[in-house]
């Protein structure tokens, strides 16, 4: 997506805002209305005028069953990507920054040899997920260390104390990149997995 560039910082600080909605319920409704507001604006727009390579052009131009998609669709899926491509992008960077500064040894085997990026950001991804818990309920009665879950029952994983698993992970409150397992549950785990998995699993196989 294209993005006008005095338009950009105003833009980040809605997506960001949009995410207290849960807290700050006056404010992150504020935010949201004003992202769809522009949204809508910018949807109409690339229909008028399609750009190349760019994604709001790509939705607004989007048909199915023969009809463009309805607005409410896009704005919903824009809004859903924002969220997991943004937030998490820019946490898990974040968290891998002070893994490495706060290391500054390791920080200087990752300048010395780039060959180690995957391995900075795989264990970023476990000492410090971008998404620490999630939401589940079992399709069929499931036993979990003695206790009996049932369907509708609701269970919260927390993905930073699976990654700090002491039975998985050797020293797992250590920041150390020569580990960088892959074996852990920063994209959560079955059907719900994170899409970011798959771009992911990509990456590593062309290496």
């Amino acid at each position: 997506m294209v993005l006008p560039v005095e338009h950009r910082d105003a833009f980040h600080k809605l997506a960001f805002a949009q995410l207290m909605v849960t807290f700050d319920q006056e404010h992150g409704m504020e935010a949201v209305n004003k992202i769809k507001e522009y949204v809508t604006k910018l949807v109409a727009y690339r229909r008028a005028h399609p750009q190349p390579d760019d994604f709001i052009t790509s939705l607004a131009t989007t048909e199915a069953d023969g009809k463009p998609l309805d607005e409410e669709v896009i704005i919903s899926f824009f809004r859903q990507l924002m969220n997991a491509g943004g937030e998490t992008s820019y946490n898990g960077f974040s968290n891998l920054m002070v893994g490495l500064l706060t290391n500054p040894e390791q920080l200087e085997a990752v300048r010395r040899d780039r060959a180690l990026v995957p391995a900075a950001v795989e264990e970023a991804l476990r000492w410090e997920p971008p998404v620490c818990q999630a939401l589940r309920t079992p399709v069929r009665p499931v036993e979990i260390a003695g206790v009996t879950v049932n369907p509708g029952d609701l269970l919260a994983f927390n993905f930073t104390a699976i990654n700090r698993d002491p039975a998985q992970f050797e020293d797992p409150d250590a920041f150390k990149v020569a580990r960088g397992s892959r074996n852990h549950g920063g994209f959560s785990f079955g059907r719900h997995i994170c899409i970011g998995q798959i771009w992911r699993a990509q990456r590593w196989s062309r290496r």
